[in-house]
């Protein structure tokens, strides 16, 4: 009614509401059958009197009802005014059909023409003849054609001619006899560029089992073939420097070799590894560095001959692989136009940098007949040329095998002596002659693998700073030390200063004054009672740097001695230059000093020099009195 009570419902209507009838006759519709609304309230009145002005408007009004359990349903309604006596409204009759189906159907083909519209793959609709009638987005983005461009028009226009008769017979066979067709296809843009999508066609048939229309879903490959192209340019080349790496040298190599198998020809194999390049990262970045060994992969191509190979190893290590020798002095002219371009300056953010080099030299098939073992020897011959001090080739000898087998078995042993605690710290005094009275000690590592076994340091020290062990066992040192400083002030011995030995690859840790300053925190020990020895070497290595670090260990209260001084790089620049206290006169002068007179020349001269910069000097290994005097 007017009002808008419910005055008639028929049993159909009953039934699909779910109401009985005395729970929903004379009940408003809001609240039975119309869900409340915060814009109309119960107040159906308005809503009824449009009605009757607009009739036409309601012939087929769909809305939102309800039933009594709350489920929401969908009713088309025409709704028709029935007027009383005096032509007001009395009544509203309303006839509603059930579309709630339809309107999920609806929704759902929405949501479907939606995700079909906004698909990242491609979706083509043709009809039976190929004559495209539909295109979504992905097509207009990946073709660059603007829709109606497409549209009318058959898949031709993505014809790319890679393709040829039979692919498309094929094809067409397929999908003529019902089947799905799928296959990679080289497709072409607008703008005449290729591109690679996975093709899925399938035929849809028509009521009668007729075909009536195809449909094409396609992925774009392009960046799945841009990933599999980067995988396999990182499986077989440094990213860096984009030269090719050990495993692409060791394949083409080995192709190399074999094609000349039957040929009279050589092939060498070298190995080049940049001398202390970790210095230039640590020193002046890896950015430095990086820039560095880019310009070395520019460098090395342009002194081999075409069909040779170059290769970045790893860090600081190339290859070179000189193909098709007629005669060693081939080898060396090579070498030498390597070494000659490697010497050149590299300009970099932070100036020029020299590089030094050594580099390692095997020849197949004359070392060796397998390519991996001609590899493993130049590195061989390469380690060697570096333990001769570096910036040097060296060819590969069959002892060397013999001597790399002896350094893993020491290695080996090292690393065992670590574990069954092997190594122990010597304490060797040093005395004032002018007073007789120990003037400190020099902490020597000592190995004893057995009661009565001494290794001597020589042998091992050189393998513990190849393998980088010596950072552990120097570390080591310091703490034995600083413990052993602070036992014997807790006994009331004179406690004197204590020299330990730094390595190069010890000097050049980043961390290196952080970690004495906290093991002499850990112990309790004055640094006045460390001394600290480098070798003249570390001085060369980098001058900026070594005098940074020198200063902050000065800074933390340790002494600096100059060990082995005159066998090295001797120089009164960086003496002055250097926060250095004390120089150790070399054993080798002091063994000669009674017997040669230059060599005693030298350590006067030494002595003199010292005395003048007011630095200590320390002889080391005497022995006679000829020698004291």
């Amino acid at each position: 009614d007017r009002e808008g009570r419910i005055t008639f419902i028929n049993e159909f209507g009953q039934r699909f509401f779910g109401y009985a009838p005395e729970e929903i006759i004379g009940h408003h519709a809001v609240g039975t059958i119309v869900p409340p609304s915060e814009s109309t309230g119960r107040d159906l009145r308005p809503l009824l009197e449009d009605i009757c002005t607009h009739p036409k408007e309601y012939e087929h009004n769909v809305n939102e009802n309800m039933r009594k359990n709350g489920d929401r349903v969908w009713i088309d309604w025409t709704n028709k005014a029935i007027m009383n006596e005096e032509g007001l409204l009395a009544e509203v009759l309303s006839i509603g059909s059930d579309i709630t189906a339809r309107r999920e159907a609806e929704k759902k083909m929405k949501h479907l023409s939606t995700a079909v519209e906004q698909s990242s793959d491609w979706i083509l609709i043709t009809d039976k003849n190929g004559v495209i009638e539909y295109v979504n987005d992905s097509v207009v983005r990946m073709t660059g054609y603007a829709r109606d461009e497409i549209i009318g028009r058959t898949p031709r226009i993505f014809r790319s001619g890679k393709h040829d008769q039979a692919f498309y017979r094929r094809m067409w066979d397929a999908l003529l006899s019902g089947q799905t067709f799928s296959e990679v296809l080289t497709n072409r843009k607008k703008t005449g560029e290729l591109f690679d999508i996975y093709h899925v066609i399938t035929p849809i048939r028509d009521d009668g089992g007729r075909i009536s229309h195809f449909v094409a879903t396609s992925k774009d490959l392009t960046i799945r073939r841009q990933m599999e192209e980067r995988i396999n340019f990182l499986a077989n080349y440094d990213s860096l420097t984009e030269l090719p790496n050990r495993n692409l040298f060791t394949d083409r190599l080995i192709q190399a070799a074999s094609r000349a198998e039957h040929s009279e020809k050589s092939a060498a194999v070298l190995f080049i590894d940049i001398d202390r390049f970790h210095f230039i990262n640590e020193a002046l970045g890896l950015q430095i560095g990086d820039a560095c060994l880019i310009e070395i992969a520019k460098r090395l191509p342009r002194v081999v001959r075409e069909g040779d190979i170059v290769a970045r190893f790893g860090n600081d290590e190339f290859g070179v692989a000189l193909i098709d020798l007629g005669k060693s002095e081939d080898v060396i002219l090579i070498l030498k136009n390597i070494q000659e371009i490697l010497s050149r300056p590299i300009r970099t953010e932070s100036g020029e940098v020299v590089l030094n080099f050594s580099i390692g030299i095997s020849i197949y098939p004359d070392d060796n007949e397998n390519i991996k073992t001609v590899l493993h020897n130049a590195d061989i011959a390469c380690q060697k040329a570096g333990e001769q001090g570096g910036n040097r080739y060296q060819f590969f000898t069959p002892d060397m095998n013999a001597k790399a087998s002896e350094f893993i078995e020491m290695e080996r042993n090292l690393l065992n002596a670590l574990k069954k605690n092997q190594l122990t710290v010597h304490y060797q005094p040093y005395f004032d002659i002018r007073t007789c009275r120990m003037a400190g000690m020099e902490a020597l590592l000592r190995w004893q693998p057995a009661p009565a076994v001494t290794v001597s340091p020589m042998h091992f020290i050189p393998v513990l700073e190849k393998t980088g062990m010596i950072i552990e066992v120097g570390e080591w040192v310091l703490r034995n030390t600083a413990r052993q400083i602070r036992e014997w002030q807790e006994r009331g011995y004179p406690v004197v200063p204590v020299s330990v030995n730094l390595s190069p690859v010890q000097f050049h840790q980043h961390n290196l004054v952080d970690s004495i300053s906290r093991i002499l925190q850990e112990y309790g020990t004055a640094p006045s009672l460390l001394v600290l020895e480098i070798t003249e070497s570390v001085f060369i290595a980098d001058i900026k740097y070594t005098k940074t670090v020198l200063e902050e260990l000065k800074n933390i209260g340790v002494s600096i001695s100059i060990d082995d001084f005159g066998t090295g790089y001797s120089s009164l620049s960086y003496l002055k230059k250097f926060p250095v206290d004390n120089l150790k006169i070399d054993i080798s002068f002091v063994r000669e000093i009674a017997v040669d007179a230059d060599a005693a020349s030298i350590v006067s001269a030494i002595v003199t020099m010292a005395n003048a910069l007011n630095l200590k000097t320390i002889a080391e290994g005497i022995e006679t009195e000829e020698q004291l005097k």
